[in-house]
């Protein structure tokens, strides 16, 4: 007998099949008083089975040496630099400001004095 968990609005609803027999289902005096208890098969659980296995017993040394360097380098990728090691920022034209002299300050200050009047911005930018 299926039944459903719960009610859906789009497509079929979720159903999960039930046993006829389950564990959870029987009504002895330990489970009407406790509840039901998960317990595992053997004392294993699902994600130390494979913990003794040894998966690449047949591999070929050069694939595991391989793999030993590809995650070497992501760790190496991964850790933090040192900040004192950073390399100081070189002056880019663009962001370089330049010194005025007497020659060109006259003209900025009229360029300034434009750029706060009703001037158009192309014949600005014409000018530099």
């Amino acid at each position: 007998m299926a039944r459903a968990t719960r009610r859906s609005r789009f497509g079929l609803p979720d159903v999960f099949l039930q046993e006829q027999k389950q564990r959870e289902d029987e009504l002895t005096a330990e489970t009407v008083k406790n509840g039901f208890t998960f317990k595992p098969v053997d004392g294993i659980l699902e994600h130390e089975g494979f913990k003794g296995q040894e998966f690449f017993k047949n591999a070929d040394e050069g694939i595991l040496d391989f793999f030993k360097i590809i995650l070497l380098k992501k760790e190496e990728n991964h850790t933090m630099n040192d900040s004192t090691k950073r390399k100081p920022p070189t002056i880019n034209k663009a962001h370089f400001w330049p010194l005025m002299g007497p020659r060109t300050a006259k003209s900025f200050e009229q360029w300034l004095s434009l750029l706060a009047s009703t001037e158009s911005l192309g014949k600005l930018a014409q000018q530099v």
